[in-house]
């Protein structure tokens, strides 16, 4: 049976939450390792595990990368693929430090990206799909695109999250972040002009062809020349 159309306008005017929105708190950190823009977000569950995800300022998202390759062999002896958990006390899970590199991504124009941990906790599991389907990674970088699940201590979840950025702070940093580079570009096209014009005066300066209005300058020959024109004025003239 069909629902009252009353009910019907009430549900198109709903706001529905995904389940992101719904089971999930957002934390971020921005610049990761000092890298500028590489942002990443952790969505901690409401059952206190985290997901590693891309946050939508990285310029894998931001720049619009297309994503060629995602490898866990994170160095010569360390490989994600590795991890093997038992277990609820998720026994055997590799440690993860915020330092900890995830994987390795690397893009069609060849630039290459680490994607890091972030929070301290054992290594749950890490997205295999990425390695079959790398552009999920951008696509759908808050469900299967994750990069990894990672679970802190018992009672140290919520301390690893207020070490990130909340909503509200990680939108206050983009914008901080977007008036500073308006005004580095500002500077820079006030440094691209000075140093035109200064180009401009010192080559005006020293073309001996040109005067300060842009026509000819004198001759070095012209006080010869008046001086042979006086000589011969004088010698037309009639003795006296």
């Amino acid at each position: 049976m069909d629902a009252p159309i009353s009910k019907m306008a009430d549900l198109e005017g709903k706001a529905y939450r995904t389940v992101v929105d719904r089971y999930y708190t957002p934390g971020y950190r921005t610049d990761v390792q000092g890298r500028h823009r590489e942002d990443l977000c952790i969505l901690q569950h409401s059952n206190k595990v985290c997901i590693v995800t891309l946050a939508a300022s990285h310029p894998l998202m931001a720049d619009g990368k297309t994503v060629a390759r995602v490898d866990f062999q994170v160095t010569e002896k360390v490989n994600r693929l590795d991890n093997k958990v038992i277990g609820k006390g998720k026994r055997g899970a590799q440690w993860l430090q915020e330092s900890s590199p995830l994987c390795r991504v690397t893009c069609t124009d060849n630039t290459e990206f680490t994607l890091y941990s972030c929070i301290k906790g054992k290594l749950v599991e890490v997205n295999e799909n990425l390695i079959n389907s790398p552009q999920l990674l951008t696509e759908k970088p808050s469900s299967e695109g994750y990069i990894a699940i990672v679970l802190p201590k018992f009672g140290e979840s919520d301390k690893e999250m207020a070490r990130l950025l909340s909503q509200q702070q990680y939108q206050d940093a983009l914008e901080r972040r977007g008036r500073e580079a308006t005004s580095e570009a500002r500077e820079r096209d006030l440094v691209q002009a000075r140093s035109k014009m200064e180009e401009e005066e010192s080559s005006s300066s020293t073309d001996p062809g040109k005067d300060q209005a842009g026509g000819s300058k004198d001759s070095g020959d012209e006080p010869n020349q008046k001086r042979a024109k006086l000589e011969v004025t004088d010698k037309e003239q009639p003795s006296s």
